[in-house]
């Protein structure tokens, strides 16, 4: 299958094309807002990239690449103030710790994730009050949850099941957790920023799936 470099905006009722990202990819990482979002990393046929756009409402354009470039890695934040963590580098082909936090212009390395190296990890909150949420250690689906406060990653409650592939939203104190694998599941938990929950159940199950919202 073709890796696609489409864009297109929803207003609340339909989608529209919009201009293409420079490096069409896939397992990206992507946050912010229609006006103002930040797509970084991914695949492409052969290998993982570090590669960095900006979208303004309108068009793309390349800025400084992550210092680790990879793939199924954990992001949230906003178009200037953004975070990755976790992900998969095709050369070689390992997981990765590494974090890395953007400013707008430069992506800065900084304290690495606690645990093993893990990819396909969801994540959600903002660059000072971030969390990780399962993922794929390279031998096992988990059901591990960190937090990161700005400085450092701490250890949170698991969750109730192991599941990699899947999609979280909202804050650190406020998140949603849904789909994955293995399974596919219809089923989601929502984060209080200390414990997990079942909530209600999506209309169709899926797993590499993105979300947004609170």
């Amino acid at each position: 299958a073709a890796v696609r470099d489409e864009t297109e905006e929803y207003n609340g009722t339909t989608w529209s094309e919009q201009n293409n990202i420079g490096t069409a990819r896939y397992e990206n990482a992507h946050v912010g807002v229609q006006t103002a979002s930040l797509f970084f990393g991914g695949s492409y046929p052969g290998g993982t990239t570090g590669t960095t756009e900006e979208y303004d409402g309108s068009s793309w354009s390349e800025q400084n690449d992550l210092g680790t470039g990879r793939s199924a890695a954990g992001g949230c934040g906003l178009q200037t103030a953004a975070i990755v963590f976790g992900g998969h580098s095709a050369a070689p082909n390992t997981n990765t710790v590494n974090t890395e936090t953007y400013d707008g212009s430069s992506w800065s390395e900084v304290n690495n994730m606690p645990g093993t190296a893990v990819r396909a990890n969801a994540g959600f909150g903002t660059q000072t009050a971030a969390a990780s949420a399962g993922g794929y250690n390279g031998s096992t689906v988990i059901n591990n949850t960190y937090e990161w406060d700005g400085t450092n990653w701490t250890t949170g409650n698991n969750m109730p099941y192991s599941m990699t592939a899947a999609v979280a939203t909202g804050t650190q104190t406020a998140g949603f957790f849904c789909g994955g694998s293995p399974g596919s599941p219809t089923t989601s938990i929502e984060y209080d920023g200390t414990n997990w929950t079942s909530s209600v159940a999506i209309p169709l199950s899926r797993y590499y799936l993105m979300g947004s919202g609170t």
